[in-house]
């Protein structure tokens, strides 16, 4: 297994069962993951990034496109209040592209594919996608 289809497998056992709670706890865990690499210093950019999309890791981005992703599912989970900051990072990415720093646009694709991510998830908890079908759509929008 790749650190891509890892990646999914964690992101979909989030997602037990359909219910509003259980969207919100999942919100919860994935900001609680990127919040304790921050506290504790962990380097993103050494975390493994085999199987991923080469335009999500690309200039220098590597690991951190997977903190960019659970930031944005989680930002997706939590409805209308965390769509605005996940757009506003969003931007804050593209006027960092505006200025020609390229990992900004790697940055930026990163964030599109965790709100791809989130709403998958979303979906799931609703009803409307099963498990199986889940980790499928997933790794069809971030795998190679």
């Amino acid at each position: 297994m790749n650190a891509c289809e890892h990646f999914v497998d964690e992101l979909v056992k989030l997602v037990p069962a359909t219910g509003w709670k259980r969207r919100l706890r999942a919100a919860a865990l994935l900001i609680a993951t990127v919040k304790a690499h921050l506290d504790y210093g962990v380097n993103s950019r050494e975390l493994d990034v085999s199987g991923f999309r080469h335009d999500l890791i690309r200039d220098g981005q590597s690991g951190e496109a997977i903190r960019h992703m659970q930031t944005h599912a989680a930002l997706m989970l939590l409805g209308p209040i965390g769509w605005i900051p996940s757009w506003g990072l969003h931007m804050l990415d593209w006027l960092q592209s505006r200025k020609g720093r390229a990992e900004s646009l790697t940055e930026m694709r990163d964030n599109k594919a965790g709100q791809q991510l989130g709403k998958l998830m979303i979906r799931a908890f609703k009803g409307q996608l099963p498990q199986g079908q889940l980790k499928v759509e997933m790794l069809r929008r971030i795998a190679e």
